[in-house]
């Protein structure tokens, strides 16, 4: 797949969606507007992704997950539906999310079962490195360095809170899990490759603070980096943290906000910043 986005003359996993919706509740793609938590780049996998939509219809919620898995490809499954608040964002809404990389670090070869899952990485890395250096994340930093540039750059917050990175070591290879409320383009693909830089020699703790000092000062990569953009592959969004008051189809998230008749935030509201937080000041969840 192409990633999630729709687009028009290749697969992607928001046209594989959409069509089943429309199959099932024979309401346009217009009117349904699918959108998702994470609009994952091609070659990146999820486990737990949220996808929103609306509909006039009143689906059953315990057998809709069932008839989605009918006409979807197998490949992409259905686990739960639930009715939301009626200003619930599934972007918005997030208060954070779970990413885990997977590398293969056979000596000689990868493994053929993994392939399509990890990224293999040959030379020898000091795990011992990587989880030193994988602490300089945590809290909140200017990840712009982190990042690829694009059309958005300018739009986006580039202040990052990261709660949690760990690299363990697993059978045949390595596990890197990051948590955190928000992320920018490509940032845990960048954030990998760094920590394998470090873990191979190539980039020190101090090259990698000096990297997050230095922010937006100037565009992303201008300066150098001194790591590679790990591939998409190896990269599963895990989880989207949300809090329990979004499955609730009677409350208002954000009654002082603008709303339309429906209760649905007014689309001026979250178009405004693509990293708005609306909610109440956001903590990473209990682990």
């Amino acid at each position: 797949y192409s990633g999630w986005q729709l687009q028009s003359k290749v697969p992607t996993i928001q046209k594989a969606v959409e069509a089943a919706l429309v199959g099932i509740l024979q309401e346009s793609r217009v009117k349904l507007g699918v959108s998702a938590a994470g609009r994952t780049d091609a070659g990146v996998h999820a486990r737990d992704q949220c996808v929103q939509f609306f509909t006039d219809k009143e689906p059953d919620v315990t057998t809709l997950p069932v008839s989605l898995n009918g006409l979807l490809p197998q490949d992409i499954r259905a686990l739960c539906a639930f009715r939301t608040a009626p200003d619930f964002h599934v972007t918005i809404s997030a208060t954070g999310k779970t990413y885990r990389y997977l590398l293969d670090t056979g000596a000689v070869t990868h493994d053929p079962i993994n392939l399509a899952f990890r990224h293999h990485h040959r030379h020898t890395v000091s795990i011992h490195a990587m989880q030193q250096a994988a602490k300089e994340f945590i809290g909140t930093h200017d990840y712009t360095q982190f990042s690829n540039h694009g059309n958005d750059t300018a739009r986006r917050n580039p202040l990052k809170n990261i709660w949690r990175v760990e690299v363990t070591p697993i059978e045949g290879g390595l596990s890197v899990e990051v948590e955190g409320a928000g992320f920018l383009h490509k940032q845990v693909r960048h954030m990998v490759g760094a920590l394998l830089a470090v873990g191979g020699g190539r980039l020190t703790i101090q090259d990698m603070q000096k990297r997050l000092q230095q922010g937006a000062t100037t565009l992303p990569g201008a300066a150098g980096r001194g790591w590679h953009v790990v591939p998409a592959k190896g990269l599963c969004l895990m989880k989207v943290h949300y809090p329990p008051a979004v499955d609730d189809p009677h409350t208002m998230l954000y009654p002082d906000l603008p709303h339309n008749i429906h209760g649905r935030l007014l689309h001026s509201v979250y178009e405004r910043d693509l990293d708005t937080e609306l909610a109440q000041p956001l903590q990473a969840p209990e682990q």
